[in-house]
């Protein structure tokens, strides 16, 4: 039987030597699928960032693989698609704004000038960092339809496969949330309200967690500086000031003020 001819994709490729050698194993890859997997928190790496622009829009890529580690649902395919335009939820602007909190939430400081954000995702993809993505399904809207979205949920410590902490490289005897002290008493008492705590009416409708970023604040009890906040989730990172230990996932109405 006559030796049937490698076609011009192949015949390329055998002229270079790391590709040659590489062949097998790259037709033995596994092809990721998008995620299928139930609603829930997902330890997952972080693959690729890209911007392409579409009539006039520009639109920005994440996309994250779950880890072998989850199982049924490994290797899968969670993408983050952001159209930095106005649209019926938010406008250009806010779209922006919650991709950079997007970013502060997989551990990067978004002050840094842009060169070095781009530095710091790149570096986040070549260390394999995990970072929670946690996948919800939405209402049904009027045509019955359900959507699947994600949303990061932050950092898990050095060698974590199912992160209670963030950023990476947070000691292993890290406390849980459980093992953090009990409040004694709490410095706001239950019965006041968000007009009592941030001044008049109009200032509390306008306040967002975010805005007490970097702010002082108490955690059963304990000394805590607010991190980051999801204005969407309610979701914080709070710090230990003095042993620089994080807590993530922690819910906004958990935490408490300390008295001016």
């Amino acid at each position: 039987m006559a030796e049937q001819k490698s076609g011009g994709l192949f015949a390329a490729m055998n002229k270079n030597a790391r590709l040659r050698k590489n062949m097998q194993k790259a037709k033995t890859v596994q092809a990721s699928r998008e995620f299928s997997g139930p609603d829930g928190d997902y330890p997952c790496v972080f693959k690729r960032f890209s911007t392409y622009d579409k009539d006039g829009v520009t639109n920005v890529v994440f996309e994250f693989r779950t880890t072998e580690d989850t199982g049924e649902y490994a290797n899968e395919k969670i993408t983050f698609f952001i159209a930095l335009k106005d649209g019926p939820i938010r406008s250009a602007e806010e779209e922006q704004a919650h991709m950079f909190e997007m970013i502060q939430l997989m551990g990067v400081d978004t002050t840094l000038d842009d060169a070095q954000i781009e530095a710091a995702l790149n570096d986040l993809i070549a260390s394999e960092t995990i970072i929670t993505v946690r996948m919800k399904t939405s209402k049904p809207n009027k045509d019955k339809r359900v959507f699947k979205n994600p949303s990061i949920v932050g950092v898990a410590a050095e060698g974590q496969k199912d992160p209670d902490y963030a950023p990476a490289g947070a000691p292993d005897d890290a406390p849980t949330e459980d093992e953090w002290p009990e409040a004694d008493e709490s410095p706001i008492a239950a019965e006041e309200t968000a007009e009592d705590e941030w001044g008049d009416e109009e200032a509390a409708e306008e306040f967002k967690p975010s805005d007490a970023i970097g702010q002082e604040c108490l955690f059963k009890g304990k000394k805590c500086i607010l991190v980051n906040a999801n204005n969407e989730t309610g979701k914080c990172i709070i710090e230990d000031p003095k042993t620089k230990k994080r807590l993530t996932s922690i819910d906004w109405d958990k935490l408490e003020w300390p008295e001016a």
